[in-house]
């Protein structure tokens, strides 16, 4: 039997946001059973999305490059066929009701 590892890239350009959203994800999911790739930025994030095959996407919509929707529209143009959840320090409602 093939074992399944799901794919994960957290694009995050905060240390300690992604540090402790890794160590959510250490204890959420039994070990070997997803693997991690991070980034802190979009273009990275993309390219990474391109070469590792990524099954989910863990994305902060404030990222150096890349601010707000813009962020989220950017990366699902390019692949929409990708489950991504969106990230954000923002507290304005209405930018997470135009997320979903």
């Amino acid at each position: 039997m093939t074992e399944h590892i799901i794919r994960i890239l957290l694009v995050e350009d905060s240390p300690i946001a992604a540090r402790l959203i890794s160590l959510l994800l250490k204890e959420g999911m039994p070990e070997g059973e997803y693997q991690l790739f991070q980034n802190s930025n979009l273009t990275d994030a993309i390219r990474t999305t391109a070469e590792k095959d990524i099954h989910l996407v863990l994305l902060d919509l404030g990222l150096p490059e890349s601010q707000g929707l813009d962020t989220f529209k950017t990366f699902f143009t390019q692949f929409p066929y990708i489950p991504v959840i969106v990230l954000t320090g923002n507290e304005d409602k209405s930018l997470a009701l135009k997320a979903v």
